[in-house]
């Protein structure tokens, strides 16, 4: 099957790289200043929607609290990598690819910003950069400037864009982003021109994704790999492939042979298994199409299910199979992974499919004239007007009401719970933290071993670097843990007994639940008042944040 370029011009020289063919409606794109304001436009409105839910809480969203153990303790060692993470007291081996830890912990020593503070805003900054290396790539594959700017729209809104980089854990992942979307755009520019220049460029791009983030190297990879089927598929792209993977591996070997001596490939292979596939799941992502993660109606997914006829119809298959092989070789990430491309789809389908139906002139009511002559008839101006407002406007309100649950920080009074931890119990306590929440999207379980230098014996961060299914167990006695929030003691030391892990004190978290249908109930009543009446328990702490119970008999 031949890939065809989608909507590219192909350049004249060997040295030139494609640039927007200016057509497009009435025969004129926008240039200059107009198309300038377009794409700044576009960002701003992206980069607004990111801002909205950080400005929300005055803590990092969600998680990055293992993030934040691990550039402490690159700080404590003066800036070199320790062997294993501080966090949770768990002997994690830090494997993680340090770049954002190391930029985190610049940022932190040389500014006036806190770490709190750092986690919190840098990960904002870094997916706001995503729109623009977006818009860097979309200018590439794409010959309609108003094409282009909308796909920068669409793209800036789709909640799989933004919602997991402008958390606390977005340090790295946004960061990756960036670097995994820069990498491809320069691969394709070294198939396309032939370039030298752009070998070393794209390695050391490539480099830089690897040593922020291993999912987005991956992402870069199999984009890369469409890309050579697509544009690079000669003895010498073949040869310029081999150098930059070559290249990329020599620029990150002081990182990756220091972890391979400390640790093996054991944490990698570990890491690599806790992602859970099967063969009907990519089928189940593409039957149900929910590409765009848009809470309402799925205006940007329709649109680029429509744009996958179009450009199929076409036989230009790029994007099509870019959205395809991510369902199959990427299926923990598919919604991130897919975006650009669906962005992509969708703009091509509103501008080629939808406005044009709008503005299709018609044959008028009297359709013929007494000479004969057919009269046709233009729709109204207001028409397309309302259609470009609905195609900015849904998409914002579908991006403002995405996961309010998700995006949520530690509020002050969880903080000051955790605090009381810190300065109340003996160091060496462990605690049962139950939330009612899955781990993914647990923010109290995964900063409270930071906030509180205490050990939780369920959180699940970390596991997956280790070896032995140590985070199938771990997530498992999660599950099991928060299991028994609407419970008693008993489901605790049942608990306690499965899992073989004891603990000192409980934390029972009062949050409410991440589905925002269930207002006015808050996490987790039943356990919370069963215990009290438990002789088992006694209530040493009881705030609006958490009640935290002593353990004083089984």
């Amino acid at each position: 099957m031949q890939l065809a370029r989608p909507q590219i011009a192909r350049p004249e020289r060997a040295d030139d790289i494609p640039a927007p063919s200016v057509v497009g409606r009435n025969g004129a794109e926008p240039a200059g200043l107009r198309y300038a304001l377009m794409i700044a436009g576009a960002i701003f409105i992206g980069v607004a929607v990111r801002a909205m839910f950080v400005a929300a809480s005055g803590f990092p969203l969600n998680d990055g609290g293992m993030f934040y153990a691990m550039v402490r303790d690159i700080q404590g060692a003066g800036y070199t990598i320790p062997q294993f993470t501080s966090y949770n007291d768990a002997h994690i081996p830090f494997t993680y690819p340090p770049l954002g830890f190391y930029l985190a912990a610049v940022v932190n020593d040389a500014t006036p910003l806190s770490l709190v503070q750092v986690f919190r805003v840098l990960p904002l900054a870094l997916s706001s950069l995503t729109i623009v290396a977006f818009f860097l790539l979309a200018s590439d594959l794409l010959r309609s400037r108003v094409v282009v700017a909308t796909a920068v729209l669409f793209f800036a809104l789709i909640p799989p864009a933004f919602t997991w980089m402008i958390m606390g854990g977005g340090l790295t992942r946004a960061l990756g982003f960036v670097f995994a979307i820069l990498t491809v755009r320069e691969v394709r520019r070294m198939y396309v021109t032939g370039s030298r220049w752009r070998v070393m460029t794209a390695s050391v791009l490539a480099a830089l994704t690897i040593l922020s983030h291993l999912e987005m190297a991956w992402f870069a990879v199999i984009v890369s790999g469409l890309f050579f089927v697509a544009y690079g598929r000669t003895r010498t792209g073949i040869v310029q492939s081999a150098v930059v993977g070559a290249l990329a591996l020599v620029l990150t070997a002081p990182w990756w042979m220091l972890m391979v001596e400390r640790h093996g490939l054991t944490p990698l292979v570990a890491a690599a298994h806790s992602t859970e596939s099967s063969w009907w799941h990519p089928i189940a992502l593409l039957v149900q199409f929910n590409v765009s993660g848009e809470p309402l109606f799925t205006v940007i997914a329709a649109l680029a299910a429509l744009g996958i006829i179009v450009l199929v119809a076409r036989r230009e298959y790029l994007l099509p199979c870019w959205v395809l092989v991510m369902a199959f070789l990427d299926q923990r990430a598919f919604l991130t992974s897919s975006t650009v491309a669906v962005a992509m789809l969708a703009a091509v389908a509103a501008h080629e499919v939808v406005l044009p139906l709008v503005l299709r002139p018609r044959i008028a009511s009297d359709d013929r004239a007494a000479n004969g002559v057919v009269r046709l008839s233009r729709s109204p101006a207001w028409l397309a007007m309302v259609v470009i407002m609905l195609m900015v406007a849904y998409p914002v309100l579908g991006a403002i009401t995405s996961t309010p649950g998700l995006l949520q920080g530690l509020s002050p009074e969880e903080h000051t719970a955790m605090t009381w931890v810190s300065e109340n119990t003996p160091a060496s306590a462990r605690f049962a933290v139950v939330t009612g929440r899955a781990w993914p999207v647990d923010h109290n379980s995964e900063w409270f071993p930071v906030l509180t230098g205490r050990e939780s014996v369920a959180t699940v961060q970390g596991y997956e670097w280790m070896a032995g299914g140590a985070f199938d167990l771990q997530r498992t006695a999660f599950a099991h843990l928060q299991n028994c929030s609407n419970a008693d003691g008993d489901c605790l030391s049942a608990w306690s007994a499965e899992s073989g892990e004891s603990y000192d004190y409980v934390y029972v978290a009062t949050v409410p639940p991440a589905d925002d249908s269930q207002q006015g109930i808050t996490c987790c009543d039943g356990l919370r008042n069963t215990l009290r009446r438990d002789s088992r328990y006694r209530v040493v702490f009881d705030g609006p944040g958490a009640t935290v119970f002593r353990v004083i008999g089984h």
